[in-house]
């Protein structure tokens, strides 16, 4: 389940994962949203636990993931999943692209 980055194979779940560990994050998951023709930028969906200051989750990914790091932040009420729990990335994107443009 690897994502294309600017032509750069990305495993959604070591950003998932690297989000998760902040104790207000309950969950979190990445996809691709194109806001300008043929560019695509990372988003992440983020589940909290309660007041979160979401800089601080941008500096600590950016410093992980230089290439690769979320440029669109949303919180979410949860992560779309499928029955066996994998994330279902173009219903989060719709979620994202929802709230970006204030639906």
């Amino acid at each position: 389940d690897l994502l294309n980055v600017g032509g750069t194979k990305v495993n959604p779940s070591e950003i998932e994962d690297a989000a998760s560990t902040f104790a207000e994050v309950s969950d979190a998951a990445i996809c691709l949203i194109e806001r300008d023709a043929g560019v695509e930028e990372v988003a992440i969906g983020i589940c909290l636990n309660g007041p979160f200051d979401s800089r601080k989750l941008d500096r600590a990914l950016r410093a992980k993931f230089p290439t690769s790091h979320p440029t669109i932040f949303m919180t979410v009420g949860e992560i779309p999943r499928n029955q066996m729990g994998k994330i279902l990335r173009n219903e989060l994107k719709e979620q994202i692209l929802k709230g970006l443009n204030g639906n």
